[in-house]
This record gives structure tokens, sequence and C-alpha cells, in this order.
């Protein structure tokens, strides 16, 4: 039976090109401009390869069960810029 995308555990994932934790949802690269599509894109590839692009759906269940995920809210920093919330994974135990 295939494993579903709320029933991944994606506790120590690392993206394989960037080395972050940080997960893309498919709304999340929806929203994206051009240029942020471009500067993310060979991240976005290589998560897709690994371990895909779920919904935003999908991950909010997946950190309801465990699944090694939590949610950044949005913040400024210091120098001003806004950073959108995003998904990222947690270390493994």
């Amino acid at each position: 039976m295939p494993v579903l995308p709320h029933q991944v555990d994606y506790s120590g994932y690392l993206n394989p090109e960037t080395g972050d934790c940080k997960i893309f949802s498919r709304e999340a690269i929806s929203q994206m401009t051009g240029d942020e599509y471009t500067d993310n894109e060979s991240a976005i590839m290589a998560q897709l390869k690994s371990i895909g692009i779920p919904y935003e759906s999908d991950l909010e269940l997946a950190s309801m069960r465990g699944g090694g995920l939590v949610y950044v809210r949005p913040y400024t920093r210091e120098d001003g810029t806004e950073v959108r919330g995003y998904w990222r994974s947690v270390p493994s135990a």
C-alpha cells in the first residue's frame, strides 16, 4: 500500500541541493514570484526528486501526527526583510 504524503515522517530531512531543512509546499511554490522561483528552482527540483512536493494540508496533518515538521511563522528580519512562513523538518531522534 502506498504511503500518503501526510503519513510521511519528514524528521531529519535535508534538501540534497542546499543542505537545509526547509520543505516547499505546492502552495508556497505557486505564490512565488518568478525571481523567487528561479532563486529556489534547484532546491525545489531536488526536493521533488527526493520527497516530492506535498500540499500544505498534507504537511499540517503530518505535523499533527508527529511527522517531524514545524511551521515557522512569517517574520521580519532586523534589516527589514519580510520572510514568509514555511515548513521545516526537525532533527530525527
